[in-house]
């Protein structure tokens, strides 16, 4: 069973490879994980870039969470974009994607901004009447 998954991954990873190549993606979301095999104490993280809009994963990077993994996801992020210059990238603000960002998609790095609570609009929500409520004896039905 092991040597079939190992093949059914290495087919998808190379099907990814070939497919996911010039993506029209204007807002990108970069995120990094961390799990665990076997024990706590092998620790496992990966860095993953997901179009915001479709959900689509455009790449994922495995290793120790350094400035290396950051720098490899992006750099692999901006080969298979169709115009890296014309991006929004989310992040959680980790240190690494600011200082990357200008150097290897040669913009600089303005994550969306949200408005202060104050400046949201407040929803107007209307509720219609209450209908009044009667008893089973006082319903007439009329006859179609």
């Amino acid at each position: 069973m092991k040597r079939l998954t190992l093949k059914f991954g290495q087919h998808a990873q190379d099907f990814h490879e070939q497919e996911a190549q010039l993506l029209d993606i204007d807002v990108l979301e970069m995120d990094e994980r961390h799990g665990y095999v076997a024990s706590k104490q092998q620790q496992c993280w990966d860095a993953v870039s997901i179009d915001a809009a479709s959900k689509f994963i455009v790449q994922v990077e495995a290793g120790p969470r350094d400035t290396n993994l950051i720098d490899r996801l992006m750099r692999a992020t901006h080969r298979r974009l169709a115009h890296p210059q014309d991006l929004v990238l989310m992040t959680d603000g980790e240190a690494s994607y600011r200082t990357h960002f200008p150097v290897i998609f040669g913009v600089s790095y303005l994550p969306p901004v949200r408005p202060p609570w104050g400046d949201l609009p407040t929803p107007s929500i209307e509720f219609p009447e209450p209908l009044p409520t009667s008893k089973s004896s006082n319903i007439v039905r009329e006859k179609s």
